[in-house]
């Protein structure tokens, strides 16, 4: 046994796998349960850790079947290995019952932390597999547990996972009381971070329900805190919420300046993907006040970072580059961005820049690549109607 944990350690699948099941053989004849059941065990583990779960699962179900004779928390945490396995090859009804099965065994002892770990792992389960509430009763339960083991901080946090889960199923005003209360908790026992935390899932409730005054409230006070604590990459992504909470009450000017405030940190920390996004949306912002210059050059910052990320989000920018050009009289230029998006293998993108240079080519009167993109057009469009008027124009182009 020790040889194929030694063998484990050292990567080497074919040993370990040799050396446990020669203990499994001999602790067999011997009857001895205890190492029977380990070696079992270890070879359940082997088998997960190389990818090769439904060996795996029947190997934990053996050494399950052995545990029936070395007590009921060993019993119990079999099941719980038998059920992750099981979530591991997304038979979730298989990993429901398990798991099931380990809290049956344990719900009555004193093995208080295990069952607490087994709710949550049921809830997660429940939740993967579409049933809400049934995710909810099991945090509800976890955060009972905790409450009587005196974990108060642990529960505070349970409190929060099940306000989220909450707002799933549309009941908002409970996960805001719920919020509310883990809020206070961390407020009093100075707990910065479990405090930015419901900060931020209380911020996040409300803006999903339209209430941008009080949604920004508690973005502020999150972002205050942050900065307290010097968490930079926090504070940029409140500054982008913030961002777009002044976006969303048409308030521009703000709405530029927190965005600002948010690319400056993530170009100081080189994250890269996230300043893209929000260059992207102050090139957007620009747009709509007509700043066509400066939105010109936010977006081509961001495609710049996507393209050289590969990101897929190219072809998107690409073709808004497009629009603000033609807003700047770049028509060439715009051109050259259609082109790119024209060859892009998400038809609807495709289609619109299509659509884009018909309308540039029609205006110049270059009728050879009028007749030549409307072509292309045709082939990509299902609409019956569209159809009929592209073939018309092609006829009148002949």
């Amino acid at each position: 046994l020790n040889k194929g944990v030694l063998s484990m350690y050292n990567d080497s699948f074919d040993k370990a796998t040799d050396s446990f099941k020669n203990a499994l053989s001999i602790y067999d004849s011997l009857e001895d349960y205890n190492g029977k059941y380990n070696a079992l065990t270890n070879i359940a583990i082997l088998y997960k850790n190389e990818g090769l779960s439904k060996i795996s699962v029947d190997y934990f179900l053996k050494a399950s079947d052995t545990a029936d004779k070395l007590g009921k928390s060993i019993k119990a945490k079999t099941e719980y290995n038998i059920a992750q396995v099981y979530q591991d090859l997304n038979e979730l009804e298989n990993a429901l019952e398990h798991i099931n099965t380990a809290i049956g065994i344990i719900e009555n002892e004193k093995s208080v932390s295990l069952l607490i770990e087994l709710y949550q792992f049921a809830s997660k389960i429940e939740d993967e597999i579409g049933n809400k509430d049934n995710a909810y009763e099991y945090l509800a339960k976890s955060k009972e547990q905790k409450d009587l083991l005196g974990d108060k901080k642990g529960s505070a946090y349970t409190s929060m996972n099940m306000a989220l889960m909450l707002t799933d199923t549309g009941k908002s005003e409970k996960a805001l009381e719920l919020l509310e209360e883990a809020k206070d908790f961390f407020q009093k026992n100075n707990d910065k971070l479990g405090l930015v935390f419901s900060l931020n899932k209380i911020a996040g409730i409300l803006y999903k329900l339209n209430d941008y005054e009080k949604s920004l409230g508690y973005f502020e006070q999150s972002l205050e805190l942050l900065k307290e604590m010097n968490f930079d990459s926090g504070e940029a992504r409140l500054y982008k919420h913030i961002g777009l909470i002044y976006l969303m009450k048409g308030d521009y000017d703000n709405a530029l300046d927190k965005l600002n405030c948010a690319g400056e940190l993530e170009n100081t920390m080189n994250l890269k993907i996230d300043l893209a996004a929000t260059k992207k949306i102050t090139g957007m912002i620009l747009y709509e006040k007509g700043d066509y210059e400066k939105a010109l050059s936010n977006l081509l910052e961001s495609f710049k970072i996507e393209k050289n990320k590969s990101t897929g989000n190219e072809m998107n920018l690409a073709f808004l580059i497009s629009k603000v050009m033609n807003k700047l009289g770049l028509e060439n230029e715009a051109i050259s961005y259609l082109n790119k998006c024209a060859s892009s293998s998400n038809n609807e993108i495709s289609s619109s820049a299509l659509k884009e240079l018909a309308i540039i080519y029609r205006k110049r009167k270059d009728y050879e690549k009028l007749y030549g993109v409307l072509s292309s057009l045709d082939k990509k469009i299902t609409n019956s109607n569209e159809k009929n008027s592209i073939r018309t124009c092609l006829r009148g182009i002949k």
